[in-house]
């Protein structure tokens, strides 16, 4: 779990509007890879990270947003096919291009924005599906503990 490898973080989770059913279940890995990342680039002693999960009858969104730096423009561009690859570029990871896989293999969408006052907010968005991942523990943490009633 990611909450163990990374003791002095806060990772947020709310899926208070339930546990909807995604068409992938690969999608945990899709959630898990932003909260991974904003965890291992933060400048911060004790970051924190929220994951909110919201759905309506045709889709589920999931925000991930962190405080820390922000994901480099060629980044997130080349991670949205916004930016071609050629043969000198050097990213430094294939974390968000696996992100932007497996949405888009599951017919959705990522996008990147800034977090007011800092840092990055990712948003995953999915149509509701009949079989699949259930993105209530996608991240591979607990839920908040205000939804279960624990600390």
């Amino acid at each position: 779990m990611v909450e163990s490898e990374y003791p002095d973080a806060t990772i947020d989770v709310d899926c208070s509007g339930g546990s909807p059913v995604v068409p992938s279940p690969r999608i945990g890995l899709a959630v898990e890879e932003p909260v991974t990342n904003a965890l291992d680039r933060t400048d911060q002693a004790a970051p924190t990270v929220s994951v909110s999960v919201a759905q309506d009858k045709e889709a589920v969104r999931v925000d991930v947003a962190d405080e820390g730096p922000r994901i480099p423009e060629m980044e997130r561009r080349v991670s949205t096919h916004a930016q071609k690859v050629d043969p000198v570029y050097h990213g430094s990871g294939l974390g968000l291009w696996l992100v932007h896989w497996i949405v888009t293999r599951a017919d959705g969408a990522v996008s990147f924005e800034g977090n007011e006052p800092r840092g990055n907010r990712v948003r995953i968005e999915l149509p509701q599906g009949l079989s699949g991942g259930v993105v209530s523990n996608a991240a591979g943490v607990s839920r908040r503990a205000a939804e279960s009633g624990q600390d």
